[in-house]
């Protein structure tokens, strides 16, 4: 059981399903939340704005309550959600997804040249970041905000080149391979962690050859090319991986 399921049986009304049901999301896109209830906020930043989802991507449901059902979403793959790896958990409205047909089976991914997660980043610069995002800038028919945050970025240049990465950074680290930064290809990824705690990343950018990174950096801002000086204060090959910069530690990861 995962821990936001726990929780959530404390909840009026709440249905624990016997077996699990498979779920298609059917708008362009769709907020996945930590409790049953909509976005109520009137800033850009909402806590419970675990992640999104987009058409036809698959989801397990195992609970609902009311207009609400809990599921898993087996495409993002989170560690620190339940201390074991699994899809992503959350509540999504039920107006928003359709039974996946007896016959429905996920077509096959077919990772392209690394370069490709370079190209897809680039289609989302000027971008708004969004916390808790995982869609473009225009999405005809979306029902919620759109946007991407650092993590989000990544996950979906990865998906659309055909690699399965996980949503979060902190899940992104903990599964890339560490390399130097004299072995960064384009594609890798940069890591940005608090100096006290090294191994939770919270920030996250694409490496994009030279000195240059891709990153949706944080609220109120957009999805940039940005060069490591301009970033860390640092070029590239002056960063030692884990060593502090003003408090914080950078390292570099490989997927896959």
């Amino acid at each position: 059981m995962t821990a936001s399921l726990a929780l959530s049986l404390t909840l009026p009304g709440f249905c624990s399903s016997v077996v699990p049901q498979r779920f298609l999301v059917q708008v362009p896109v769709a907020d996945l939340r930590s409790s049953p209830r909509p976005y109520e906020k009137t800033g850009e930043q909402d806590p419970e704005e675990e992640t999104q989802v987009l058409y036809g991507e698959p989801l397990w449901a195992d609970g609902e309550t009311g207009d609400w059902w809990h599921v898993e979403v087996p495409w993002q793959p989170c560690f620190h959600c339940t201390q074991s790896w699994g899809g992503y958990p959350g509540w999504i409205r039920k107006e928003w997804v359709a039974a996946a047909p007896p016959s429905w089976s996920e077509t096959p991914r077919h990772p392209e040249t690394r370069q490709c997660v370079v190209r897809e980043a680039g289609r989302f610069l000027g971008t708004p970041y969004l916390w808790g995002g995982l869609s473009g800038p225009d999405v005809k028919g979306a029902s919620t905000r759109t946007g991407v945050d650092c993590s989000g970025l990544v996950h979906l240049a990865y998906r659309f080149c055909g690699y399965e990465v996980p949503r979060d950074a902190r899940d992104q680290k903990k599964k890339a391979r560490s390399v130097s930064a004299a072995n960064l290809v384009p594609g890798d990824l940069v890591f940005v962690a608090d100096a006290e705690n090294p191994e939770v990343a919270h920030h996250v950018s694409i490496y994009a050859g030279g000195e240059d990174m891709i990153e949706a950096p944080s609220t109120g801002l957009r999805v940039r090319r940005i060069d490591f000086k301009s970033k860390f204060g640092k070029s590239l090959h002056a960063i030692v991986p884990d060593v502090p910069v003003d408090g914080k530690v950078i390292s570099f990861g490989h997927f896959p």
